[in-house]
């Protein structure tokens, strides 16, 4: 923390990290899809649930949980995008797989 207190701020640097986490959130918003496509309205399996977000969030912290150097702003985008694909499809009325 404290090296954020002394580094000078960079317009750019805060652009390059905004444009990489929104790249990272829209392929991890298409993924579902991706794993799972939607050949049918009933399409959505395993990998369209809430449990599966919640193994992935779950890897995500065992994998990076203490972690100094992990890119955390972009898991975070990655999860981000992957939970609000299946909030948009919890809300379609085929809704999401238990």
């Amino acid at each position: 923390m404290k090296d954020h207190l002394t580094k000078e701020f960079d317009v750019s640097e805060v652009i390059w990290d905004s444009a990489k986490g929104g790249a990272v959130g829209a392929v991890a918003g298409a993924l579902p899809d991706v794993l799972e496509p939607p050949a049918s309205p009933n399409h959505r399996g395993f990998f369209h649930s809430a449990p599966f977000l919640a193994a992935l969030v779950f890897a995500a912290t065992l994998l990076f949980g203490r972690s100094k150097t992990a890119p955390l702003g972009l898991l975070f985008s990655f999860l981000v995008g992957y939970g609000s694909h299946l909030l948009a499809d919890g809300n379609t009325p085929q809704g999401l797989p238990s």
